[in-house]
């Protein structure tokens, strides 16, 4: 992606040189930042200390369970958010090790509901065939002071529908479903090469807020749960409201053999804090059903 210089002025070069290194392709772009120099560091090489009081929460982690190295799809972009807020109100630098090697270096944000967030791109190879462990850290300090951090890494939320009126989470929280009282769309429910492939939105536009995650059912199993991840300005520009923003979706995963949409049962609802789950409508042709 960046392995040619032709074509830039000098200045644009040298901006590139600083920002990215002189590596070429993918790997250039994955040392971006402070603390880059750690990137393929084993962990069994540094002195990790626990931090108490803080935990990191990945918001895809099943996909790191059975990943193909030869697959069209490998879950390379790593996100999820930290707990509890109060204590990440500044940006804090993290790294992400997989399989005990440190992969790629990032920082705290925070996004439009106050939630500290955290994104990483980490290099494909990193992966192995099958299960692979990943970690979140924090590093703080500078060169020959550096200090590292292990944090709790807690296992994301999951869900089970009860007599297709109710949702009951793991944390022991049940939710009634209530019918399209979230403004919403599935733009798109298909297969793409080896992908499953979820996009679309929903918003509270009588609440002007977005959902506090997507939970989607397939067979009327639980299949995934994750928050808003796509910004949706056609939205904003409908309804007038800038704070529905963030109310797009767009889910990727691997099919696993699924050929045909329309062989799936799917449910894919918005959740709230108030006590209430909202099902998406359905749209399109597809074997997709909203909660009766």
């Amino acid at each position: 992606m960046f392995d040619k210089t032709s074509g830039f002025s000098p200045q644009a070069l040298e901006q590139k040189l600083a920002l990215f290194g002189n590596r070429p392709g993918v790997e250039g772009i994955l040392r971006i930042g402070k603390y880059k120099e750690l990137i393929n560091t084993p962990l069994f090489d540094l002195k990790i200390e626990i931090k108490k009081g803080i935990s990191s929460v990945l918001d895809q982690e099943t996909l790191f369970i059975d990943v193909d190295p030869d697959a069209s799809f490998i879950p390379a972009q790593i996100t999820g958010r930290l707990l509890p807020n109060q204590y990440t109100q500044e940006p804090l630098y993290l790294l992400v090790a997989i399989n005990g090697v440190i992969s790629a270096v990032s920082r705290t944000f925070q996004d439009e509901s106050g939630e500290s967030r955290f994104f990483f791109m980490a290099p494909e190879k990193a992966f192995r065939k099958g299960s692979n462990q990943v970690e979140i850290l924090e590093v703080s300090g500078e060169k020959e002071d550096l200090k590292f951090y292990s944090m709790t890494q807690k296992t994301a939320i999951t869900y089970a529908l009860v007599q297709n009126s109710i949702i009951r989470s793991s944390e022991g929280n049940r939710f009634q479903i209530v019918k399209e009282a979230f403004n919403s769309s599935v733009d798109s429910l298909k297969i793409e090469g080896k992908n499953l492939v979820f996009y679309g939105w929903a918003a509270d536009v009588k609440g002007s807020r977005v959902p506090d995650a997507i939970v989607i059912f397939i067979d009327n199993e639980f299949f995934y749960s994750g928050p808003s991840n796509q910004d949706r300005p056609d939205v904003v520009k409908h309804f007038g409201d800038k704070a529905l923003k963030r109310s797009g979706f767009h889910y990727t995963f691997p099919a696993k053999g699924v050929t045909d949409i329309a062989d799936l049962n799917v449910r894919i609802f918005a959740i709230s804090d108030t006590g209430e789950i909202r099902p998406n409508r359905p749209f399109g042709p597809f074997h997709f059903s909203a909660a009766p």
